[in-house]
């Protein structure tokens, strides 16, 4: 098996994961998914899961491009690298301005 087919193959399933994860918090509001959030802390629970979900959803579907790229070899495996080590990087600052933007203040 040459390994732009494993890691297309791999890269596609990981990113239909991220896409079911996105969808089950932002649309589901499956708050139980979500680890290491002081809930009674936030503003407005329902659109903090919706910012953080969406940003899932986003990363997901980036990966699903970026696996069919790589299986079809449209994408070479340094590009590869490269395009993932960015695209595993959206969740974090939306989950920093996502708890930011709804936590409350103290007055």
């Amino acid at each position: 098996m040459d390994i732009s087919v494993f890691l297309g193959v791999l890269t596609v399933a990981s990113g239909f994961v991220l896409v079911m994860l996105g969808y089950l918090i932002s649309v589901k509001q499956r708050l139980n998914l979500i680890n290491g959030v002081d809930f009674s802390s936030l503003t407005d629970a329902v659109s903090f899961a919706k910012y953080l979900g969406k940003s899932f959803t986003i990363t997901g579907i980036l990966m699903l491009f970026l696996g069919l790229a790589v299986y079809f070899k449209w994408v070479g495996l340094v590009g590869y690298s490269l395009i993932i080590m960015a695209i595993c990087i959206i969740p974090l600052p939306a989950f920093m301005i996502a708890k930011n933007k709804y936590t409350k203040r103290a007055l």
